[in-house]
């Protein structure tokens, strides 16, 4: 398990020690070169800072001379004067330094035109106390033109050791050059060992991580589990390559698992909000007008004559409020009913009944609404069965067809046929309405899907899904056949009663 760390520990120990000793080398003569040039260099420095420093003080004493013509000249003469100080002090260090033969003879020039400046830096400020213009302006241009030969020759001394330090700096780029091309070899030597080296780890370690690598990009694209190859190598990377295909494994059926939990909860989320939109507007319909009739009844008891309400009045606002709380009472057990579904407590007392008896209730249960729709409905085929179920749950289940029926097709015929066998009895409600997409279906048996997203339409959307769950809990079927344009056929199918039952 170990044989890849000691390989690769024994080869950076090479590495290093080589590459260690060429660094070491080449700092140790770089380090003796740099103390030759700190000695050689160390006059040339100071030489060329005293020199830069008199180029300042020698600037900063011509300002002050130009401005006289416009300043006070009392306090431009203290400002030269002070000027002419720094001057001579950076003059006397120049004059203390040891200088070359060349540099020398600069100097000299340098110090007797300085020498020969000063009565014309007198005649300046003498015409600057007369405050005469004219002869203002002559001493000037001949201090100019005098100064002007102290500033190149200061120029010249200042540039001489400038080239003297570029010389010694060039010097010792020349020597660097001697000290790397003596280091070459051991350098050379480090990176053939160092190419050695990468090109070993590149085989054992880098070629299976960028394998790794590039399985993962794959999963990532894919959502496929790809094994990596090296599961069998008996170091530390067939353990790597083990563990990651282990983990690939668990995520992407993690991945899977998540996708399906994300799909289910957008879903119900969206089936959440849909049903808190309708029943907020279902559940509103009959309670507005519900709250509209009693406060009618109430103004018209306030405004009966001797207390006495006429009774045909009473009846129709009575009448009236009744139909609205059967409204409301059937949203609330539709809701009651998705409860008991979710929770598994839908109870069914099972006994043998016509089947004709609960065909005719629920059309009773139905008959104003089939009526206000205009449809005419005709029952067809064998009624006379006895079928095993909880009737009253049979009839929901009848009377939501029917309901359906009459609320999307309006003013056509509907059909109720019934056809037995030996053992299972078909119910089939048909309509004329504009039929049901296929893609809706298997959509409309959903909580809170209806076949039509309009407002205009009402219910909450669970009347198939609590007509299905009920058919299936008495082992049934439920489902639909329709095209667009051409109504739409429910068919129920449940056990007949066993003859000895």
């Amino acid at each position: 398990m170990k044989s890849l760390t000691r390989a690769i520990f024994v080869q950076t120990v090479v590495l290093a020690f080589v590459i260690g000793a060429a660094l070491a080398f080449l700092g140790w003569e770089s380090a003796r070169q740099a103390r030759a040039l700190e000695r050689d260099a160390n006059q040339v420095r100071v030489a060329t800072a005293l020199a830069l420093a008199l180029t300042d003080a020698a600037h900063e004493e011509e300002r002050w001379i130009s401005s006289l013509a416009s300043r006070s000249a009392a306090l431009q003469e203290t400002r030269i004067a002070e000027a002419g100080e720094h001057v001579a002090r950076r003059s006397t260090d120049i004059e203390a330094f040891p200088l070359s033969p060349r540099a020398a003879e600069v100097w000299t020039q340098f110090v007797g035109s300085r020498r020969a400046l000063r009565p014309y830096t007198e005649e300046v400020v003498a015409a600057a106390r007369r405050g005469d213009p004219t002869a203002m302006t002559l001493a000037l241009d001949k201090w100019r033109l005098m100064n002007a030969r102290a500033d190149l020759l200061l120029s010249n001394f200042t540039a001489y050791h400038l080239n003297r330090l570029d010389r010694t700096v060039a010097d010792l780029q020349r020597r660097r050059t001697r000290t790397l091309a003596l280091a070459g070899a051991a350098v050379a030597a480090a990176l053939l060992l160092a190419a050695g080296f990468a090109a070993a780890l590149s085989r054992k370690v880098v070629l299976p991580l960028v394998e790794m690598a590039s399985t993962a990009n794959r999963i990532q694209a894919t959502g496929t589990a790809t094994p990596v190859a090296g599961a069998e190598r008996r170091d530390e990377l067939g353990v790597l390559a083990r563990a990651f295909n282990d983990m690939t494994g668990r995520l992407v059926s993690a991945n899977t698992t998540l996708a399906g939990a994300n799909a289910s909860l957008a879903e119900a989320v969206r089936a959440r909000d849909e049903f808190i939109s309708i029943a907020s507007h279902e559940l509103k319909t009959p309670i507005t007008p519900l709250a509209l009739r009693v406060q009618h009844l109430l103004r018209i008891a306030r405004e009966a004559q001797h207390g006495l309400v006429p009774r045909e009045q009473l009846v129709r606002v009575t009448r009236n409020l009744d139909t609205h709380v059967v409204k409301l009472s059937k949203l609330v057990e539709n809701l009651l009913d998705v409860s008991r579904i979710n929770s598994g407590q839908l109870a069914l007392r099972m006994e043998d009944f016509p089947l004709a008896a609960a065909v005719g209730d629920a059309l009773d249960r139905v008959s104003e609404e089939l009526s206000a729709a205009s449809c005419d409905v005709r029952v067809e085929g064998a009624t006379d069965v006895i079928v095993r179920g909880d009737r009253s749950r049979v009839e929901q289940v009848l009377v939501n067809l029917l309901g359906n029926a009459a609320k999307y097709a309006p003013g056509g015929p509907v059909v109720v046929r019934v056809a037995a066998s030996a053992d299972v009895v078909e119910v089939e409600i048909e309509d004329a309405g504009p039929g049901i997409t296929p893609q809706d279906q298997q959509r409309i048996f959903e909580r809170f899907e209806r076949a039509a997203a309009d407002r205009h339409v009402s219910g909450l959307g669970l009347g198939l899904y609590i007509a299905r769950e009920i058919v299936q809990a008495h082992s049934g079927e439920l489902s639909v056949r329709s095209e667009p344009g051409r109504g739409a056929t429910f068919a129920m199918r449940f056990r007949r009663a066993s003859p000895g039952s």
